[in-house]
C-alpha cells in the first residue's frame, strides 16, 4: 500500500506518466487522435500540410474508436480510397499521418503500443519523366499569361518548389543572395541561390 500511495504521489507531481488503462484506451477516438496529431504539429512549428491527409482520415474514420482501427481496416481504408480515384502518393501520405497520429498518442499515454495496426508499405511507380528541353520552357512561357511567366521562370531555373517559392519575403534576399530556411524548405534544407541563378 505505500509503495502504491508514493507511485500515485509520482504521478499527481508530473513524476511519472500515468498508465495507459483498458478504459482510457476503450473511449479515445480516432478524431481526437488525430487532433493530437494536429497539436503536436502546430507547438513543433511543422509544415500544416498535415491537415490534408488528417481530412480525409476524419471523413473516413469519423469517431471510430482507435483501438477499432485493425490491420483489415487500414486496407479497406486503402481500398476505399482507390475507388474514390486517390492517387497511391496520397493514400500514403494519409496512411503516413494516421501512423505518426498513433505514435503521439501512444507518446501521450492515450494508447498502449499494442494498439497501433500494422501498415502496409504502398509502392509508387511515379518516377519522373520527359524533362522539358529549355527552347521548349521558353516556348510555353512565352503562351503563358503574363502575371505566370516571372513565377514560372523562378521556378525552373532555381528548381524549388511552388510551396518554397510561396514563403520567400524580402527579408529572405541578402545582397546578392536569395535564402530560404531550412524551417521552411519541405526537406528540412537551406535553399540558397545567387545572382548567377539563371546562368
Amino acid at each position: 500500500m505505500k509503495v502504491l500511495k508514493q507511485r500515485l504521489a509520482a504521478i499527481a507531481r508530473g513524476e511519472v506518466s500515468a498508465a495507459v488503462t483498458p478504459a482510457k484506451q476503450e473511449k479515445f477516438t480516432v478524431i481526437e487522435m488525430l487532433d493530437l496529431l494536429l497539436l503536436e504539429h502546430q507547438v513543433a512549428g511543422r509544415s500544416d500540410a498535415v491537415q490534408w491527409p488528417v481530412k480525409h482520415l476524419k471523413r473516413y474514420f469519423g469517431f471510430d474508436r482507435a483501438v477499432s482501427i485493425t490491420d483489415e481496416r487500414i486496407l479497406l481504408y486503402i481500398q476505399t480510397r482507390r475507388k474514390e480515384q486517390a492517387a497511391d502518393g496520397s493514400i500514403k501520405l494519409e496512411l503516413a499521418a494516421l501512423s505518426k497520429a498513433f505514435n503521439v498518442a501512444i507518446s501521450a499515454k492515450k494508447l498502449s503500443v499494442h494498439a497501433r495496426p500494422a501498415f502496409p508499405k504502398i509502392l509508387l511507380n511515379n518516377v519522373r519523366q520527359g524533362f522539358v528541353s529549355h527552347p521548349e520552357f521558353l516556348a510555353l512561357q512565352g503562351k503563358l499569361p503574363a502575371y505566370l511567366r516571372d513565377p514560372l521562370g523562378f521556378l525552373y531555373y532555381s528548381g524549388w518548389r511552388i510551396s518554397e517559392m510561396r514563403k520567400i519575403e524580402w527579408k529572405h534576399l541578402d545582397g546578392k543572395s536569395l535564402c530560404l530556411p531550412a524551417e521552411l524548405s519541405k526537406n528540412q534544407k537551406k535553399q540558397a541561390l545567387t545572382a548567377e541563378w539563371r546562368t
